[in-house]
Formats: structure tokens, sequence, C-alpha cells
């Protein structure tokens, strides 16, 4: 389906833009949208397309803009879509696009990867008409800007009915649905956290539906928030026109949050801004987070399975994280690391808990990835830790707990892409703080102090643990120290007549490996109680 030019300018997918065309400019009907590298591949769009360049690839101020509206003439391109030169633009280039009957929108932002998947998908929804309800609908939510609680507001108004916006967990966050409303209605629940969110109606008592759109700023991505109304049985047409006016007003805040996401990429430190907020009201979420974690793509309903990454060693610059993000990406997990605390922050969602199989693949995966990462940077030691699986936003704050606690044990570890996960494991819930006190954290101290008093720069420390965490092997703990391996052997001879203990011994080899592992892996953070069921967030 098409959709009038002037259409899709009002729903507000631009937050400021200027528009020069004729009035029959404006009435094309849009077929299409898509991003241009250049102006030259203009001569490839289909007829009635909206071009969208970004400011790498086409400035408005350039001289090869001519050259894309002539393109546009000959293509019957709706329009062209730039970034808003810091000057006027010229009148010769003004006269050329309304002369040659091609629309030239300006824009502050033009970011194609964000704005042109959902404003193709809106001219293509074959739900998305141009009179009657709809047209009131979609002209009330431009008057009214990027405010959500007054779209909300809006749309109950013209609909009659009561509107409200509604996260995975059920809340109305804005809007005068009833909070009760969703209660009783079966699988409510399970459809709003739905991987694959899809629209759905539903009863809601012998007179009432309830009608649900989901808003998804891509077609495959979360759907953090949903537009909800509670409409009567009959006439079924007042049924119909609350489905689609709920689908235009979608599309409204697809607008509101792909302009949310750009303004966010522009924004060094935001993403981790808002990891430290949402964890902050991780039991209830305040509605302009959970927007903000929708324009940037996170999903928050489901089980949530936390990684912390840290550097022990070598950099951990800005293009570290990328290329740990490529790492991880090939290596099935797509989530984009976020700085937090000490290192990065990412998590994997599913449907349900995963079990043994599911966690010991993620593992590996990790552990394939800080492998890839590592070998790009020589000198660089990557270490993570991996969080139990727990559900919504207060489960991944746990998770995310349980992963830092993980991550400080595996960076006690010597060898390369080091990965713990905790779990249920009681000698790792041991290691990580969890029934560690002061008192057995100074007694691993006192069983090592005669190394530490004997070479205060560490390395016999170091070497011992090395060689214990690589099953006693002294050439792999040589490869992994980068020395000969009879300098190790060496080193151990000395360890050996500093400490008075025998590695035959497994009950010594083990209190050696637990003191360098609680040693290395600092001081405990808190006392817990053995009966504690949760880790306190160290992010």
């Amino acid at each position: 389906m098409s959709v009038m030019l002037s259409h899709l300018l009002s729903v507000g997918f631009f937050t400021d833009q200027v528009v020069f065309a004729t009035e029959r400019a404006l009435s094309t009907l849009v077929s299409s949208v898509t991003a241009a590298p250049g102006a030259s591949a203009v001569a490839e769009v289909s007829p009635f397309a909206l071009v969208v360049f970004g400011r790498s690839h086409l400035r408005a101020e350039d001289v090869s803009t001519d050259l894309a509206i002539r393109l546009a003439a000959q293509r019957q391109a709706a329009g062209l879509v730039l970034q808003r030169p810091p000057s006027p633009l010229s009148l010769a280039t003004r006269s050329l696009a309304e002369k040659s009957g091609v629309a030239l929108v300006l824009v502050d932002h033009a970011q194609p990867d964000q704005l042109v998947p959902a404003m193709d998908r809106f001219v293509r929804d074959p739900e998305v008409g141009d009179g009657g309800m709809l047209s009131v609908v979609a002209h009330r939510l431009r008057s009214v800007g990027a405010d959500p609680d007054e779209m909300v507001r809006v749309l109950a108004r013209t609909l009659r009915h009561p509107v409200g916006l509604v996260d995975p967990a059920g809340r109305v966050l804005a809007g005068d649905l009833p909070a009760e409303a969703l209660l009783g209605v079966d699988g409510a629940t399970a459809r709003l956290s739905a991987a694959r969110p899809a629209p759905w109606v539903r009863s809601a008592g012998e007179d009432d539906l309830l009608v649900a759109q989901p808003v998804q700023l891509t077609a495959g991505g979360p759907a953090n928030l949903w537009l909800v109304a509670l409409v009567p049985v009959s006439p079924a047409a007042r049924v119909r026109a609350a489905t689609q006016a709920l689908g235009v007003a979608t599309w409204a805040f697809v607008a509101y949050l792909a302009t949310t996401a750009v303004r966010l990429e522009r924004q060094s430190k935001q993403h981790e801004a808002l990891l430290t907020r949402l964890l902050d009201e991780a039991e209830s979420p305040r509605r302009p987070v959970v927007e903000q974690a929708t324009a940037v793509g996170w999903r928050l309903g489901g089980w949530h399975t936390a990684i912390h990454v840290m550097a022990r060693r070598g950099s951990a610059a800005a293009a570290m994280r990328d290329r740990l993000h490529e790492c991880l990406l090939a290596h099935g997990l797509p989530a984009d690391p976020i700085t937090h605390g000490d290192g990065w922050s990412l998590w994997t969602t599913t449907e349900s808990p995963p079990d043994v199989a599911a966690e010991a693949e993620l593992l590996r995966s990790v552990h394939r990835a800080l492998l890839d990462a590592e070998r790009d940077y020589p000198g660089l030691r990557l270490c993570a830790g991996v969080g139990t699986a727990d559900e919504g936003t207060l489960g991944l704050r746990r998770s995310l707990g349980e992963a830092h606690q993980a991550g400080l044990l595996a960076s006690a570890r010597n060898t390369a892409g080091a990965v713990e996960h905790i779990g249920t494991d009681n000698v790792k819930r041991l290691l990580a703080n969890r029934y560690v006190t002061s008192l057995q954290h100074d007694l691993a101290h006192q069983l090592l102090r005669p190394l530490t008093v004997a070479d205060a720069s560490g390395q016999l420390v170091h070497t011992l643990s090395c060689y214990l965490d690589n099953e006693s092997s002294a050439t792999a703990a040589a490869a992994v120290l980068g020395v000969h391996r009879n300098t190790v052997l060496q080193r151990l001879d000395r360890i050996r007549s500093l400490l008075t203990v025998e590695f035959n011994d497994a009950d010594e080899r083990l209190a050696l490996h637990l003191a360098t592992r609680l040693v290395q892996s600092g001081p405990p953070q808190r006392a817990t109680r053995p009966d504690e069921d949760s880790v306190a967030p160290q992010v």
C-alpha cells in the first residue's frame, strides 16, 4: 500500500524538518522508503520512492545534490531527505527541485539505519489508511509533538475509549486504561512479553474487548511498550476502527522512539547511564527508562542471562569494545557490550530459563569470543563472568550482579579467555565471596605470606596460581607466563622451599589453589549468610 508524502511527513519521523515542495509533490503516493549511499545511487531507486541520505553520503550543500534531484525526477522518485545544511539552501537548488517535481526534506539528523526501516514499514503496512478516523488520529498525534503522555490522551479522546501504554509486565505506564483491565485476561501477560510480539484482541468480560498493538522500533525488535485499548464488543466497525487507529498510533510512537534512539547514539555515555538507571529502578522502572531502553533495542521481558567482561591486562579502549562486539556477534551473541563499571556488560534473553546444555553452549561461545579478541590485541587478557538466568528487570539486576562476581573469580585465573559461571556450584560461590568472611581471607594471606615477603613483585604468587590453574602443568604455565619451562620449575622449587608444601598432596594443593584465588580476587565485598538466595548487584 502507498501513503501520501504529506501524510508520511506528518507522522513525526523527523522532529524538525523543512520541506521544499509543490502541492503536487506533497500529494505523491510514496511506495517505499530507501537509503542511498550517494547521489548516483538514485538512478537505481524504484518509482515513487522517498530517498534518505545520511550526512556522510550526501550533504544538501554539495554540488552532487543537483545530480540527485535530476536522477530522482527521471526515476519519478517522491523526494529526497538530506541533512539540513549550516546555511540556507541555495535558490538554484530549491528552484531545480520545484521544477523537477521532487520534494526536498531537510532535517536536523538523517540516520538511515534507524529511520528508513520504520518509515518503509509504515508506507507498506496494509492496515494504514488515509481517511476518516485514521486521518484524524494521525493529524492529532502530529499536533501534540513528542509527548508520550499527551499522545495517549489524544488517542483515548479520539477513540472515546480507555487507552493505556503498557509494559511487558502488564503495568499501565500512561493513559486511562484501568490497571485491573489486564487481570484475568487469558494469556495477556505471555503475549505482552513474547519474543515475537504481534497485535492481539482478547475478551475482557462479556461486553468488552482488549485490543493491543506492539510498539516496535524494528520488525524483529522487542516490544517493551504496547498500546492497549478497552473497547465494547459491538459494533464490529468500532472494534475495527480502534484496531486500525492503534496501528497508526504505534507509528507515531515508533517515530518518537526512532528519534530518541538517534539522540542516544549521539551521546557517548548514554547507554551506560541508561543501564545504571534501569538497574536502580529494576523493581518498577519508570516510563522514560522503559521508552529509552526500547529505543536502543533492549528487551526487558523474559529470562535474562548476564555477561560481564573485564580486561585483566592490556588496553580497555573504545576500539576494544567494538572488536569485542564483533567477536561476540561472530559466535552468536548479538548483544552490544555496554561500558559499565570495570568492564562491559551485556545479556541474552530467552522465553524460559535456559537448560544445562544452553548454559554450557553460552559459556563456550563467550570463551571463543574472548580468545578471538585477545588474538587481535597482543598482550591483552580478557575474562568474563556469566550470571544465572533470572526473569524481568529485577532478574536482570540479579544476573548482572552475579556475572560481575563471577568475572572477579575469572580474573584470578591465569588462562586465556577465562570464563566463570557461579550457578549452584558451592565451591565457586565460596570463591565468589558469597560465603567468604574477612577471617577466611586473612588465613589465605597468612598461608601465602612467605611468598609475598620473599618476593614483593608478586611473581611467585602469580606463578603458583598459573601452575595450579593449568592443572599443575609446568609446560602450560610457561606458555601462559611467556617464559621457559625451566624458569617455571625453578620458581616452583623456590615456592616449595618457602611454603614447605607437597604439591602431590591433593589437600595441600587444593588449599593453595583456594588461597591464590582468594588473594587475587580481592577482599570480600560483604559478609553473606549461606541461606541467602540472591546476589547483591556489584555492577
